[in-house]
């Protein structure tokens, strides 16, 4: 029984497709040709969005196509990818309420960060500042705000307790009852 994981596979068919919101994809079915877990068949789609056409480009380059050399297109009328060996990553995925295994990707796993990647990401994280509320100690910028904060809540304070005493009466906050009153008559 397969799990989660890299395997060998070989692509028995394959056709160009559009998602139902239009978008263009390439349909492979593959059939998994590992040692130990021969036989099995898969069906991916890689999609091509603005959003993942670098990923989509990796893919189509793990299956032997050129994307600077060919047309999409070709793929229906003059270049076949039967036969082609891939390596697929499969997932467990929940779909329509069941868990099964789908395919992740072709080509195996991402590959890792660049150094260059690596160094911005390093860059981006130290250029963020710790935030107040996560940190232990409050900047003396910060802690005159809150003192003048506090010195505008104190000075309302004072002004209610003035109002209450030129104003003496009690506010009645009973709840009102639930009866109807009496008629008079």
């Amino acid at each position: 029984m397969l799990t989660p994981g890299i395997y060998k596979s070989v692509v028995e068919k394959h056709w160009l497709t559009t998602s139902q919101v239009g978008n263009p994809g390439l349909s492979i079915k593959v059939k998994i040709d590992d040692d130990w877990d021969s036989g099995q068949t898969f069906i991916g789609t890689i999609w091509f969005t603005e959003k993942s056409m670098g990923m989509a480009r990796g893919q189509l380059r793990a299956l032997g196509f050129d994307m600077d050399a060919n047309e999409l297109a070709d793929l229906e009328d003059t270049i076949s990818l039967v036969g082609v060996k891939v390596d697929v990553e499969l997932k467990e995925e929940v779909y329509n309420g069941r868990s099964e295994l789908r395919i992740a990707r072709f080509g195996g796993p991402a590959p890792p960060p660049t150094k260059a990647a690596l160094a911005a990401a390093t860059k981006a994280l130290r250029s963020v500042k710790k935030s107040p509320a996560n940190s232990d100690t409050v900047s003396p910028a910060k802690q005159k705000t809150m003192g003048d904060a506090m010195k505008e809540v104190d000075a309302a304070i004072a002004d209610a307790k003035a109002m209450e005493d030129k104003f003496p009466w009690e506010i009645d906050d009973t709840p009102p009852t639930t009866e109807p009153e009496k008629e008079i008559q």
